[in-house]
């Protein structure tokens, strides 16, 4: 009989042996599960975190932008308002100086028409 127990033992330990080994392994791959679980939430909470930031820094880049193009808005317009300012002193200027060299001077001719015009109505 103890030859017969010997197998039945024997394959009741390896069994044993296969069990506590499935039940490690099992272990490792439900702590790897976890860890992945774990390194996965990590990972999308950094990346919500980066995409708030990338969002944020988008809107104020296009606000900054804004803000520059409002300026340079302006200053185009107080230039176009300089340039007229100083166009109409120029302008003035070279009337002045031309009158006084004798250039644009006005040229009136006497209309005689309206005269003969009128001596013939009456």
């Amino acid at each position: 009989m103890p030859k017969e127990k010997m197998p039945w033992e024997a394959l009741l330990r390896t069994a044993a042996v296969i069990q506590g080994a499935t039940a490690t392994n099992l272990k490792r791959v439900l702590e790897e599960r976890i860890l992945n679980a774990k390194v996965e939430f990590t990972l999308k909470e950094i990346l919500e975190i980066a995409k708030k930031e990338f969002h944020d820094v988008i809107i104020d880049s296009i606000k900054r932008k804004r803000q520059l193009m409002d300026e340079v808005g302006m200053s185009h317009a107080i230039d176009a308002e300089l340039y007229k300012d100083e166009e109409e002193v120029d302008n003035g200027y070279k009337k002045s100086t031309n009158e006084k060299n004798g250039y644009n001077q006005r040229v009136h001719f006497k209309d005689y028409s309206d005269k003969e015009m009128e001596a013939s109505s009456h």
